[in-house]
């Protein structure tokens, strides 16, 4: 009886650590999606002088801009041009349809933006 209440513990002690460790990497993995805390937004405003329709990226509209600001994604720091061997691998990710929706001008979302992470980093 003693060794079936030393491996339970045992058993539940590792349990939690693994539950404990993979709420670690879901927290970091999640973290720039999250949404910017009102003091960064401040902060934000004031370096960019309050212009909120700055070109940041020649080839994303203004609402694309936006919606990558949202998610913590620098319009700024993403390639200005797009290469083959990216657009392929962006069809790949998220399918021909998708890709021409995005092109035409509409918002990547979030589940976008995370398919298609790998093809420009």
């Amino acid at each position: 009886m003693k060794k079936l209440v030393i491996a339970l513990i045992v058993l539940l002690i590792i349990l939690l650590t693994i539950l404990i460790g993979g709420g670690i990497y879901v927290y970091i993995s999640l973290k720039p999606f999250l949404k910017t805390s009102a003091s960064e937004n401040v902060n934000q405003n004031v370096n960019t002088g309050n212009q909120l329709s700055a070109d940041k990226h020649p080839l994303l509209t203004s609402d694309q801009e936006a919606t990558l600001e949202k998610i913590g994604i620098d319009p700024a720091k993403l390639p200005t041009t797009i290469t083959p061997v990216m657009e392929s691998c962006f069809v790949n990710k998220l399918g021909i349809d998708r890709v021409n929706e995005i092109k035409a001008g509409e918002e990547p979302n979030a589940v976008d933006l995370f398919k298609a992470k790998s093809c420009i980093e």
